[in-house]
């Protein structure tokens, strides 16, 4: 990647974050765990283009692999523009990766087709790739400055359907059944546009596409769709886990439904998308959760789930791993692929910010000085992110830590001094001369918590982390209610949470045909029991939403 200064190129609006380049970014603890869950998923034999750079570019393969022939898929326009778009993300990665100057000019020359082949395109198929092919024109006039990339900035914006102004109106405010009964073009044109938006996917690069069209609109209304649309979507189809649910189309918040693997993907892609355009700590929050809750819990050892809903019994298929379908692990490389990139961000040449509070590092230049930054993450209920500094010369230079909201205190030290208190749920800048053998210390207080959420239901956190009741068998009881006035009990053992919960039957609470029904209101308190939860991800049956009990 070029410098966050180099990256900025007029008439694009400035972004607030830049990547790292790949090469200067490694990844510990569960992201790098899920990263080799990932690419021991892929198979060699039907591995595209994109998942080979993609691989590549996480860590799995020292080779890099053959440049795409894109004089070749400029066959592929106008019947296939999403598999001409990711098969030219591929070649602008490893252009990139080999500053191989002759490979630039050759995927600028696929983006002249793309842009000849325009008018040839249908709003369906354009839309399946348009959030990939926003993402290439942005990034390589921000390299190249080609002018030909403005219009087709244009013609894209132009011919797309009004994503910011969906995420501004949000016509989805419950859970989306396709509609039929169309008497006219015009309205079977309608119905079908609406059914593409609300697929999860949809829904996502959606959000995705609002971000990168703001930095070539400069619109104030575009630039605010992205917190409109998280805002939204939070409010309508929002998860404890994080995500928002799609299985495929929009759910709503029933704790049964779910979100979809490749939902949940894309929307870790269009997250990351937000963060960069807007510098937004909310969208690092969603960032944050989908990889603690979402992402290790669709993403297994034994292979991946098709979904991962709130509350299930232990007898739903979607208990099950299976072998993956190339798609998916397509989709998951690109949603590892986008958190990696999230974690450690520039923003200007003496700015770097630490988004994601996990383990990794990075090797970057402040102020033309070359300087390391690792980070290591201990604790559970009193959580310790250190980050060390390693560098050859002293250097000004301002760090910023995104310091999250679910945090009961935080506090900040430099090289053992007294602790400074913060402020969660914002940035915090420390400015100062580095040197080498500088530690900086995040500690964060993470008691358990309770949030309401949907029809009143209680879920229970420790940190980003949803906690839930696992059901290993389908003779656990599992029809409690929380009492959300009773202190929970923090446990810790090797390095996982467990939280102690006061509880009472909640016998009104029912299933149906295997699926388990709202969590009912109003449950009288009862007999007391003390249910143990554990972290959501991974779980088979499970309930994580609970019923709350009527306190007197």
């Amino acid at each position: 990647m070029p410098t966050a200064i180099a990256y900025r190129r007029a008439p694009l609006v400035d972004p607030a974050l830049v990547p790292l380049s790949d090469a200067a970014v490694h990844a510990d603890g569960l992201q790098k765990q899920l990263t080799e869950l990932a690419l021991g998923l892929v198979d060699l034999n039907r591995m595209s283009s994109l998942d080979a750079a993609l691989a590549t570019k996480l860590g799995g393969y020292t080779e890099t692999p053959p440049f795409p022939d894109v004089e070749a898929a400029v066959n592929l326009l106008p019947a296939e523009p999403d598999r001409f778009a990711a098969l030219l993300r591929a070649a602008s990665m490893l252009a990139a990766m080999g500053r191989d100057k002759q490979a630039m000019l050759r995927v600028l020359g696929g983006m002249r087709a793309f842009l000849d082949a325009l008018a040839e395109m249908t709003e369906e198929k354009l839309f399946l790739c348009g959030a990939d092919v926003l993402r290439l024109a942005v990034d390589l006039y921000r390299r190249t400055g080609q002018p030909f990339l403005l219009n087709l900035m244009e013609s894209l914006r132009s011919r797309l359907p009004d994503v910011s102004g969906l995420m501004h109106m949000f016509p989805f405010q419950r859970e989306y059944r396709p509609e039929t009964g169309a008497h006219t073009p015009d309205e079977d044109a309608y119905y079908a546009r609406m059914q593409r938006f609300a697929t999860g996917k949809g829904t996502a690069d959606a959000l995705a596409m609002t971000a990168l069209i703001a930095q070539y609109s400069g619109s104030g209304r575009d630039a605010a769709a992205g917190r409109a649309g998280l805002t939204a979507l939070s409010r309508y189809h929002g998860m404890p886990s994080g995500a928002f649910s799609a299985d495929p189309f929009l759910a709503g918040r029933d704790p049964a439904r779910a979100v979809e693997l490749p939902a949940a993907c894309a929307q870790a892609e269009a997250y990351f998308d937000a963060l960069c355009q807007s510098g937004e700590a909310a969208m690092a929050d969603r960032l944050e959760m989908l990889l603690v809750n979402v992402l290790p819990d669709l993403l297994t050892p034994e292979g991946v789930r098709p979904l991962s809903p709130t509350n299930r019994l232990a007898g739903d298929e979607s208990c099950q791993a299976q072998p993956p379908e190339p798609e998916e692990v397509s989709a998951l490389l690109r949603a590892l692929y986008a958190i990696r990139r999230s974690v450690w961000m520039s923003q200007d040449d003496d700015t770097l910010a630490y988004a994601l509070p996990v383990a990794g590092g990075c090797l970057t230049r402040l102020g033309g000085v070359p300087v390391r930054f690792t980070a290591s993450v201990a604790g559970v209920f009193q959580r310790e992110i250190t980050i060390r500094v390693e560098c050859r010369q002293a250097v000004p230079a301002t760090l910023r830590l995104r310091v999250p909201g679910y945090a009961d205190g935080a506090q900040i030290s430099v090289n053992g001094a007294r602790p400074q208190a913060v402020a969660q749920g914002e940035w915090h800048s420390l400015r100062r001369t580095y040197q080498n053998g500088d530690v900086i210390t995040l500690r964060l207080s993470l008691s358990p918590r309770l949030e309401t959420g949907y029809r009143g239901s209680v879920s229970l956190y420790v940190g980003a982390r949803l906690m839930a009741l696992a059901l290993p068998d389908e003779q656990v009881a599992w029809r409690y209610a929380i009492h959300s006035g009773n202190p929970v009990t923090p446990v810790e053992e090797d390095g996982v949470p467990y939280a102690l919960a006061a509880a009472c039957e909640a016998p009104m609470w029912k299933e149906k045909a295997g699926f388990i029904l709202p969590p009912p209101q109003g449950v009288p308190a009862g007999p007391a029991y003390e249910l143990t939860l554990i972290p959501f991800a991974g779980t088979g049956g499970r309930i994580a939403s609970f019923p709350c009990v009527a306190e007197r």
